[in-house]
C-alpha cells in the first residue's frame, strides 16, 4: 500500500479498509488499539460490525466504560 493511497480518506473508511485488508491478507486481529483521533460512532460501529474488540482512549465522561 502506497502511503498517500488513504489520503483524504475519513476515518471510518479508513479503519475499514485497514482492517479488512489485513484480515485479506490472513492476519489474525485480535483487538484493534487506537488513538483518541478514532474516537467516533462510525469507527466504533465499523469495527464492531467486523466482530473484533477495539481499545481506544478518551478523556473520563459518563458515556465511557472503564475496564
Amino acid at each position: 500500500m502506497k502511503k498517500n493511497q488513504l489520503d483524504g480518506v475519513d476515518n471510518v473508511n479508513e479503519v475499514d479498509y485497514l482492517l479488512r485488508h489485513a484480515m485479506s491478507l490472513g492476519i489474525n486481529i485480535n483487538t484493534v488499539l487506537m488513538d483518541r483521533g478514532y474516537l467516533n460512532a462510525g469507527v466504533i460501529i465499523g469495527v464492531e460490525s467486523l466482530k473484533l474488540k477495539y481499545i481506544i482512549p478518551a478523556k473520563g465522561n459518563p458515556k465511557v466504560l472503564k475496564y
